[in-house]
């Protein structure tokens, strides 16, 4: 017979046995680890290129003022005979940047002076031209301020004229015009005597027409002047044409192969022992 006490104790043993097995199994509740949140960081924006800027405009040089040419070799050793033939190449409409300093070199390259008839409101953008073109020795005539018919004015308007185109050359090249050219080669009476009483100037014309103005043509040009030029004529062109410059550039040669002797207007006529005088219309020194 089994000893009651045993088992008891053996009970009592196995059921202290199973509670701490009851207790110490039952499963632990999984935690998942705490994640700490990185906070994304937004991106960095890249930031726009700085914009480039424009290049600053580099303004133009201040012009340098052209000191006054010395005449040229030919220039410089010019003799005229009195008794020789002579010819006068007048211009009209300028000064030219670069048409009047093309014939102008012409004319000096052969011993030779021209007479330029300037418009008043052209000379001031156009002042560097015209006092290289007045220092080699070459006459500055009036063509009037801006072109207008003298007879279509008033009195006042003609002085007007004379008056403003008088100040400006004369504020250039240090002196005034003493001849005059009117518009169209038109200046009836009462015109020349408001010019004569305003500046006493002399009128004057041509007695040879180029016609470049209606050609606008060398070749033609060049026939018009050497089937019609004589001894003291003065011949009427204009220093705005491209065609004029070429033309004169073929004229100067053939009239000094043929003899005859560059002038300006005043020497035309003071070496023929004529006057140009104040109000009066010439066209041609008298033989």
């Amino acid at each position: 017979m089994r000893n009651p006490r045993l088992w008891m104790l053996r009970a009592a043993t196995l059921s202290l046995i199973l509670m701490a097995l009851l207790s110490g199994c039952a499963p632990r509740p999984v935690h998942a680890p705490t994640v700490t949140p990185t906070s994304t960081a937004k991106p960095t924006s890249t930031p726009e290129p700085t914009a480039t800027p424009e290049p600053t405009a580099t303004p133009e040089p201040t012009a340098t003022p052209t000191p006054t040419p010395a005449p040229t070799e030919a220039v410089a050793r010019r003799t005229i005979d009195p008794d020789g033939k002579m010819v006068a190449l007048t211009f009209d409409d300028g000064p030219h940047s670069t048409i009047t300093r093309r014939i102008a070199n012409c004319l000096e390259q052969y011993g030779g002076l021209g007479t330029f008839f300037v418009v008043g409101d052209r000379v001031s953008a156009n002042s560097r031209t015209l006092s290289r073109v007045a220092a080699a020795g070459h006459q500055i005539g009036s063509h009037t301020w801006d072109h207008k018919n003298l007879n279509s004015l008033s009195a006042e308007g003609v002085a007007s004229q004379v008056r403003r185109t008088q100040a400006a050359v004369r504020k250039v090249i240090g002196t005034a015009p003493r001849i005059l050219r009117p518009p169209y080669g038109s200046a009836n009476a009462n015109s020349r005597a408001v010019i004569r009483d305003t500046a006493n100037l002399a009128v004057v014309n041509w007695s040879v027409d180029s016609e470049d103005w209606k050609s606008r043509n060398a070749d033609a040009v060049v026939r018009e002047v050497m089937k019609n030029v004589k001894d003291g004529d003065i011949v009427l062109m204009h220093d705005l044409y491209t065609s004029t410059a070429e033309a004169v550039e073929r004229i100067v040669p053939r009239l000094v192969d043929e003899g005859y002797q560059l002038v300006t207007v005043d020497e035309l006529y003071r070496l023929r022992g004529d006057t140009l005088k104040g109000g009066s219309l010439h066209f041609k020194n008298p033989l």
